[in-house]
Parts: C-alpha cells; sequence; structure tokens
C-alpha cells in the first residue's frame, strides 16, 4: 500500500493562505479570545515567522549558487533577523504602554510602520536589558555588513540570476502568501 505524501511546508502555507483568502475569516477572530493583544502577539509571531523563514531560504539559495558570498550572506541573514527581533520586542513595549498606536485596520505596511520616538526608544533601552543587547548586535552586524567588500558581486549575482530563478521566485511567493495572511489575520484584530 502506498503512503500518502507528506505535504511540504510550502503546500501548507499555500493552503493556509488559500484558506485565508476563501472562506471567512470570522473564526480567525474566535482563535485569538477576541483579545486585541492576544491578537497583536499572534499577529507579530505570524510576520516574524515568515520573515525568519525568508532570510534563512535566501541564504540558502546565495550559498547554493555562489558559496564564496556565505559569509555575507550570513551577516545579511543575522542582521535582518536582528531587525526583525528588534521590532517584535517593540510591539511588546507598545502593546504594554501605548497599543492605541498598533494600527490593524489599514494595511500590513502601517501595522509594521508604527510610530517609534526617541522617547520609546530611550524607555525600552532603559528598561530592557535583552533589547539593549539585542541593539549592540545588531549595531554590530549593520557595522560589519555596511561597505562590505563583496556587497557589489553578491548584489550583480542577485540581480543577474538568482532573483530570475524559480527558487527564489517560489520563496518570494511564499513569503507573499504569509505576508496575505497575516494582513487577514490582523484585520479581525478587535478594537483596543
Amino acid at each position: 500500500m502506498l503512503k500518502p505524501a507528506c505535504p511540504t511546508k510550502r503546500a501548507l502555507n499555500m493552503l493556509f493562505a488559500v484558506l485565508l483568502t476563501t472562506f471567512p475569516i470570522w473564526p480567525l477572530a474566535v482563535a485569538h479570545g477576541g483579545s486585541f493583544a492576544a491578537c497583536i502577539r499572534e499577529s507579530v509571531e505570524r510576520d516574524h515567522a515568515g520573515r525568519t523563514e525568508f532570510q534563512h531560504g535566501l541564504f540558502n539559495l546565495i550559498v547554493a549558487g555562489k558559496p564564496e558570498f556565505k559569509a555575507l550572506a550570513a551577516l545579511n541573514r543575522d542582521l535582518q533577523l536582528a531587525l526583525a527581533e528588534s521590532r517584535a520586542t517593540k510591539f511588546a513595549y507598545l502593546l504594554k504602554n501605548d497599543p492605541a498606536r498598533i494600527e490593524t485596520k489599514s494595511t500590513l505596511t502601517a501595522f509594521r510602520n508604527f510610530d517609534w520616538t526617541a522617547q520609546d526608544e530611550e524607555a525600552l533601552q532603559r528598561d530592557s536589558e535583552t533589547y539593549r543587547a539585542l541593539s549592540r548586535r545588531t549595531t554590530e552586524l549593520r557595522g560589519r555588513s555596511d561597505g562590505h567588500p563583496d556587497w557589489p558581486k553578491m548584489r550583480a549575482f542577485f540581480a543577474e540570476g538568482l532573483a530570475a530563478s524559480t527558487a527564489y521566485r517560489d520563496l518570494a511567493a511564499t513569503l507573499a502568501e504569509n505576508d496575505r495572511a497575516v494582513a487577514a489575520f490582523i484585520e479581525t484584530c478587535p478594537l483596543r
């Protein structure tokens, strides 16, 4: 007897995206219990997971195509993951201190690009050793990445081949599917 094929992560992501766009999303509101805070935490986790999967996939594609870029690809991946973690930490801060600044009824871009002030940064730096360490790591990674001598060659590799590859288009499509699913989920968040 043949065993059914095990669905891939991409297939499951696609199924999730199709279900979200095909069926009413009101059950999702029930899934987060009607709590604004729970909905935002879940939205941030889903968004972060999609970005993380994309960064790891991009790293793997670069290294498979041009192993000589492994160090720079890892540096870029680690910087992007640190920036994503920083954003998630800022969401937690806003959720605790000023949830009204979290936009849920507009676009995913508006949700991600909340107003962040110098006072917010100062307070979070003061109150969180974890965030201070993350900020130091982000600064260190950015310093190593900016001006790296391999950037021109890696950008050319991306523009001249990788960006048009099926593997990259599939990776980007998975990210876009995740973005659509996150945007749909955010719309289910109750008002504050």
